[in-house]
């Protein structure tokens, strides 16, 4: 079930020459981390790290990665498992070269339904009140009906 013993060549090698390989991991990792470019008018890390990228995205050769990290692993060396772990990770998903990723997730879908409208930014005014209606003015008196002391002498016709 377990290749401990078939690997058992390698990691014997991995564990004799750990302190050169951590080494060379670190001085590695530091070259792809220092800004270059800005110092000299060539990168040649940039260079290999293209190339690296392009060796590991190739799944035969990420099966074969995969059976070296495990080899590390199985040397119970921490320093150089997690040298290899971070590099690993920086090729795969930090690459500065426009090659695709060995995998990439796929695009959701677009939802079938339209998106609701947005919202009005600005508040709400409050309703204005009724402007107050103006005043009436008041009825002229009415007449006062004749009485007929006061020009009835007369009967009507």
């Amino acid at each position: 079930m377990y290749f401990e013993r078939q690997l058992l060549p390698l990691t014997n090698i991995l564990k004799n020459s750990s302190k050169m390989i951590n080494l060379v991991l670190i001085v590695l990792l530091v070259a792809m981390l220092f800004p270059i470019n800005e110092y000299f008018p060539s990168n040649p890390i940039d260079d290999v790290e293209n190339e690296l990228v392009k060796f590991v995205s190739n799944p035969v050769m990420m099966t074969i990665l995969t059976l070296l990290l495990y080899c590390v692993f199985l040397t119970n060396n921490d320093t150089m498992f997690v040298l290899v772990l971070y590099i690993i990770h920086r090729l795969v998903m930090h690459s500065s070269s426009g090659s695709p990723k060995p995998s990439t997730p796929p695009t959701p879908p677009k939802p079938s339904t339209p998106p609701t409208p947005p919202k009005p930014s600005t508040p709400p005014t409050p309703p204005t009140p009724p402007a107050p209606k103006p005043p009436t003015p008041p009825k002229p008196p009415a007449p006062k009906p004749p009485t007929p002391s006061e020009g009835m002498d007369e009967p009507p016709m």
